[in-house]
């Protein structure tokens, strides 16, 4: 059995309720309180992510994730041009599928100024995380911010809901240990943010000064 990324829900949701979860926190139109905490405790993320990203103007984000399009908004209301790969249309990926999809949206631009992980990670399996995290890196021009479930009271919470959508976090530890192996990327910030049942954690990483860019196979 292949090793989870994230601790899951002893209540496992079926995939299209699990999708129609993430439809609705994408759209931001919730329809419980567990996703209008969801919902909120989002917003507060992408303006964090904004402000991490300051100045957008005149840039190009590669965004990475589930229902984006939020922070697509507001990131193109500073002026960026966002590049975005939006899982919640095609279906929850696999790694593989994710580092190529990634791989030819960087390729496809004439530069890539910084990319941004969303709740991606959680929906992989451990053993994938490396390669995700190396075509995250190599497309991100030196700068990368991930976005993460962290367990927290309000995961406590959801493993006891019958709530179908993402309930499952992360270990933060674990997938920072992973970036900075997997890529040339080293911690900058960290930061937390919670609105009751909803708690993630923002990394935001960059190439040391005068290092130079390594492409991975």
């Amino acid at each position: 059995m292949a090793e989870t990324g994230a601790t899951a829900s002893p209540r496992g949701p079926e995939p299209d309720e699990r999708l129609r979860a993430w439809g609705r926190i994408g759209r931001e139109t919730p329809a419980s309180w567990i996703e209008a905490n969801a919902v909120e405790g989002r917003r507060l993320l992408f303006a964090a992510i904004l402000e991490r990203l300051r100045p957008v103007a005149n840039r190009t984000i590669l965004a990475a994730g589930i229902g984006l399009a939020p922070l697509a908004r507001i990131l193109e209301a500073a002026g960026a041009s966002v590049r975005t790969v939006d899982f919640l249309a095609s279906g929850l990926p696999d790694a593989e599928a994710a580092a190529r999809e990634l791989r030819r949206l960087s390729g496809d631009a004439e530069r890539i100024d910084a990319a941004v992980a969303v709740e991606l990670f959680e929906e992989l399996p451990r053993e994938g995380w490396p390669s995700l995290a190396r075509a995250l890196g190599d497309a991100g021009g030196g700068r990368l911010l991930v976005a993460s479930r962290v367990p927290g009271i309000g995961s406590a919470l959801l493993s006891l809901s019958a709530w179908p959508g993402p309930s499952e976090t992360i270990d933060p530890v674990a997938l920072l240990r992973t970036l900075h192996l997997a890529t040339d990327l080293r911690l900058v910030h960290r930061q937390t943010l919670a609105v009751r049942t909803y708690r993630a954690e923002l990394v935001d990483l960059a190439r040391p000064s005068g290092a130079e860019e390594t492409c991975h196979p």
